[in-house]
């Protein structure tokens, strides 16, 4: 039990917007801490859901079903305008409002807590959607009015520390986690591997995530004509929904004389299971991305043993440390060139090297730590509100 001064469970809201509609990385990390702090006998949980099509949402989506839920019923895109002017609408009667991508409601005098994953678009506004434009002003608003950030890396913390006017002490570094250890899945990872080779139809590097620009998919198509110079049989598989830089991809695939080669599967969206067999079975993950906030598919490819090349970015470096195979960003010959070493070496090395590397990152290791500080900014609210009633 967390120490606080409170005699009952504290009340928290916290925004399930993302655990709505295709589910996106974003909306994997909002279930695996839902899912924790309402197991919580510290903790009364509401899912706040923001949308105008809230009831229709709520009534088709098991995963709220059994659980309490406030909706605020406003299209999310004319809300998140104004709240970057007002603070209203607010939700009221929590202790501590937290929202788990970017963008926290108002909570009408109770602590709140805003979940930033990256700083794309502050840094490379030009790489992300008109919808997350409205990040940065949302954020100052949300600072503005008392929030407290949470990190997902001490790579995101930096740079919001350096980036954003806000104090270093209401930064909060808590990483996200999996789901599984190496040893949940050692007995099932034949079997997926398995799996995995016959969606691919053969051997094959991994490229998973959405179809955006910071995830680079042309740099990583220019890379794999130098493989395929060298292992003509290997196989690329695109794993991710298409995003905003499907025409940019397309168009690569153009460029470099791709189009009709069979060598390229891409697969669109894809299921948690199938994920997992893709991971399990692919000889490497190609992971070039520009930028990251955390890296959660290189987490999970060294989870499962598969040898993960990717880019040596903050984050990325700080989640895989020795146990992956960094290169430059927008390097497609040294990127071809770790491909083709893992290829050639085989995964024994990165396996033993991969599992030891996971053991930091479990998500309930991270849910205590949310929970110790959903206490310590409801704890500091309920002080101010004391101190402010015996002026």
């Amino acid at each position: 039990m967390v120490s606080s001064s409170f005699k009952r469970p504290l009340r928290i809201g916290i925004d399930a917007t993302p655990l709505f509609g295709q589910p996106t990385g974003v909306g994997a990390v909002t279930k695996s801490i839902v899912d924790r702090v309402e197991d919580s006998s510290e903790i009364d949980l509401t899912l706040v859901l923001v949308s105008w099509n809230a009831k229709r949402l709520l009534d088709s989506s098991p995963i709220v079903r059994g659980r309490d839920v406030r909706s605020v019923r406003y299209p999310a895109r004319a809300v998140h305008q104004l709240w970057q002017y007002f603070d209203h609408p607010a939700v009221t009667g929590f202790d501590v409002v937290h929202g788990t991508n970017f963008v926290v409601p108002p909570g009408g005098g109770a602590s709140e807590l805003v979940t930033i994953h990256d700083l794309t678009a502050w840094h490379m506004p030009e790489l992300v959607s008109s919808y997350s434009l409205a990040y940065p002003k949302l954020v100052d608003r949300a600072i503005g009015r008392g929030a407290h950030i949470h990190a997902v890396s001490q790579a995101v913390a930096d740079e919001v520390i350096s980036t954003i006017s806000i104090e270093p002490g209401r930064v909060h570094v808590i990483p996200n986690g999996l789901d599984f250890s190496p040893n949940d899945l050692d007995g099932q990872k034949p079997k997926l591997a398995r799996a995995g080779r016959k969606l691919a139809g053969g051997e094959y590097v991994l490229c998973l995530g959405t179809i955006e620009p910071r995830k680079d998919h042309p740099g990583l198509l220019k890379a794999m004509r130098l493989v395929w110079a060298e292992q003509p049989d290997i196989k690329l598989v695109v794993a991710g929904g298409d995003g905003w830089g499907v025409q940019a991809y397309e168009q690569a695939v153009s460029d470099l004389g791709l189009i009709d080669d069979s060598r390229i599967i891409r697969m669109g969206y894809v299921t948690d299971d199938e994920r997992l067999s893709l991971l399990a079975g692919a000889e490497c993950l190609a992971y070039p991305s520009l930028y990251e906030g955390f890296g959660l598919p290189p987490l999970e490819a060294m989870a499962l043993g598969t040898p993960v090349v990717a880019t040596e970015i903050p984050a990325v470096a700080e989640v895989c440390e020795d146990a992956a195979v960094l290169v430059p960003v927008r390097d497609a010959d040294a990127l071809a060139a770790g491909i083709l070493n893992v290829l050639d070496n085989g995964a024994a090395r990165f396996d033993a090297l991969g599992r030891k590397r996971v053991e930091a990152y479990s998500w309930d290791c991270s849910v205590k730590q949310l929970l110790t500080l959903y206490h310590q900014l409801a704890d500091g609210a309920s002080r101010y509100q004391e101190r402010a009633v015996h002026r």
